[in-house]
């Protein structure tokens, strides 16, 4: 029987050390394992989350993370409660969000030891290799001892959450230490903590290097633009970011992850890129002469499947921190700028003195011209049909959407569409999975960012995504907070459905009813979760169901009934060549062509 002692636990001072780092929210799932950390939490003065899923729990811290700017820490069981997780982690980890997930063990005398036989796989009850499993994905993995200094341990997990690009880390406590009276001010750091990542930044005469670079190419370029990433919003310096753009007037294209940089509107945004981005954005990359890399690791999501075509008459300079993008090997002609982090590189920025050229005045000009005569609203969108076509009611949506507003999309169809489509205002956050693209995200996503209390949210999310992480239509009824969560009713999984149609000529399975799969009525399970719930189906109608849907309080469930034939326009085209292997199209010009041919502009 665990003895409770009226002393300090290893429990209790990691969860002291970690409110005095300036956490004020726990996400947790209850469990045996790590019985002794949330009764710490529960007693202190931090406020809690309690979830019905781990995964949901993680990315509810993450996007709390992402929304407040604070670390999120997510705590959980043992065994099956840690390797819920990882979907949730390998999330943060590809998006760059500092997060602090900890978990409980069985005692330490019952873990399996690298001493014992081989073939041993479990001693304890629940027992796992989390630390292993979870290693690849995070920035730091480590399990604690009774002689570790709990102090010690969370202020190295904080700084590598933070340090460099930021990420997930893991502390596993066996639940014999949790219990264990630990004196913090004789305790050591274990050999478990050795080794943590340091970075060493550039030197002064690579920045000035880097100044010359950017001024000279600046200067002879007649066609410059900026590619920003998600790393530019996650590192804190997107108002910096903003004004030295705006300072120098440069074009500006985003990736998916970054859409909430700069507002649709801003004379200097474009568009976005990637094979799911927009004609604009993709354009604008695939016709520049000069193109300025920052924040983003240049994944296939934008740079496109044959990076040998991606932005094929630029010269590239990239800031490569971490050698995320240099280590890939991608065949691109550019200049790399290793150990340069993006607060010296804005800085580097800020002192270009840059005097635009007519040409490049033009070009900007263009740039705009194009992201109003190429918008996605121009596309050939059906319309005929009785249900709703999912970029009309975005449309409608985007226009209705409160300015302080954070919007959160789930994977698949609503991620590309709403990417595409969705216009944000100054001051609205977007929020997304960009590299893992999890189904199942928005949901508890929202309610993490709920718990940030900066505005109201609005979740989109398809009726297949939605069943992954349904249970937390309990969690968000409980919290009643101000949250608007549109499920598109498409019978189904529509964009793995539009893949198959398009690869296996119609042929489907567990894509909808009738292929394997069947789906709730959304209006029953409203009501059993007792949220409010609300039907679009109508689009005579459709402005002033969605108005009407954003003025209702507290949580709810409005189901948006739209084509289950949805086509995702622009898009990059793939095909099967006669080898079996996929082949696409580069970014630029983007299907379907219709009237939009290869563009007039003329290059040297």
């Amino acid at each position: 029987m665990w003895r409770i002692s009226s002393a300090k636990n290893f429990a209790e001072t990691v969860v002291q050390a970690l409110i005095e780092e300036g956490v004020d929210n726990f996400f947790i799932v209850a469990g045996g394992g790590v019985m002794f950390v949330h009764e710490a939490i529960r007693s202190s003065q931090a406020n809690f989350t309690c979830f019905h899923h781990e995964q949901s729990a993680a990315m509810a811290a993450e996007a709390y993370a992402r929304v407040s700017g604070k670390l999120g820490v997510v705590c959980v069981t043992s065994g099956p409660g840690a390797s819920n997780l990882t979907t949730g982690v390998a999330g943060a980890f590809l998006d760059s969000v500092p997060l602090i997930v900890i978990a409980g063990q069985s005692k330490t005398t019952e873990v399996v030891t690298e001493s014992m036989s081989a073939g041993v796989r479990q001693v304890g009850t629940f027992e796992l290799p989390i630390v292993k499993m979870l290693s690849p994905i995070t920035k730091l993995s480590l399990q604690a001892s009774i002689d570790s200094n709990p102090k010690d341990m969370v202020s190295r997990l904080i700084s590598a959450a933070k340090l460099g690009r930021p990420g997930p880390v893991y502390l596993e406590i066996p639940i014999d230490v949790q219990n264990h009276i630990c004196d913090f001010s004789t305790g050591h750091v274990s050999d478990r903590l050795k080794g943590q990542t340091k970075f060493e930044l550039a030197t002064g005469e690579t920045r000035l290097r880097l100044l010359d670079e950017l001024t000279e190419s600046l200067q002879s370029s007649s066609r410059p633009l900026v590619i920003a990433g998600h790393g530019v919003r996650a590192s804190g310096l997107g108002g910096r970011f903003m004004g030295v753009i705006e300072k120098l007037g440069l074009p500006v294209v985003t990736t998916q992850l970054a859409k909430d940089l700069l507002p649709f509107d801003h004379d200097r945004y474009v568009g976005h890129v990637g094979i799911r981005g927009d004609r604009a954005g993709n354009w604008a990359v695939q016709t520049a002469d000069f193109v300025f890399c920052l924040g983003t690791s240049l994944q296939t999501q934008t740079t496109g499947f044959d990076p040998k075509q991606f932005a094929p008459y630029a010269t590239k300079v990239v800031i490569d921190f971490e050698e995320s993008v240099s280590r890939k090997g991608l065949n691109i002609q550019d200049v790399v700028y290793h150990n340069v982090s993006l607060d010296i590189a804005i800085s580097t920025l800020e002192q270009v003195v840059y005097n635009p050229t007519e040409a490049s005045i033009d070009w900007a000009r263009l740039c705009q011209r194009h992201k109003t005569e190429k918008a996605v609203e121009h596309e050939p969108h059906d319309v005929s049909t009785q249900e709703l076509n999912i970029y009309e009611f975005i449309f409608s949506l985007s226009g209705a959407a409160n300015p302080n507003a954070t919007i959160l999309t789930d994977a698949g169809l609503c991620f590309y569409a709403m990417g595409q489509a969705f216009k944000l205002k100054q001051g609205q956050k977007y929020i997304v999975s960009g590299g893992l693209g999890s189904m199942g995200y928005a949901l508890p996503a929202a309610i993490g960012a709920s718990i940030a209390n900066l505005g109201p949210v609005i979740a989109v999310t398809g009726d297949g995504s939605l069943q992954m992480n349904i249970q937390e239509l309990a969690t968000a009824s409980l919290l009643h907070r101000d949250i608007a969560l549109f499920v598109i009713n498409n019978g189904g999984y529509a964009s793995i459905r539009n893949t198959q149609s398009s690869f296996f000529e119609g042929k489907h399975i567990g894509s909808s009813q009738e292929s394997g799969v069947s789906f709730p009525d959304w209006q029953v399970i409203s009501s059993a979760y007792g949220l409010k719930y609300k039907k679009i189906d109508d689009r005579k109608t459709l402005s002033k169901s969605v108005i009407e849907s954003l003025q209702m309080e507290g949580p709810r469930l409005i189901e948006v009934i739209c084509q289950q034939n949805q086509a995702i326009f622009p898009y990059v085209a793939s095909s099967r060549n006669k080898f079996g292997e996929l082949v696409s199209d580069p970014l630029n010009p983007m299907s379907p062509l219709g009237s939009y041919q290869v563009d007039e502009l003329i290059l040297n």
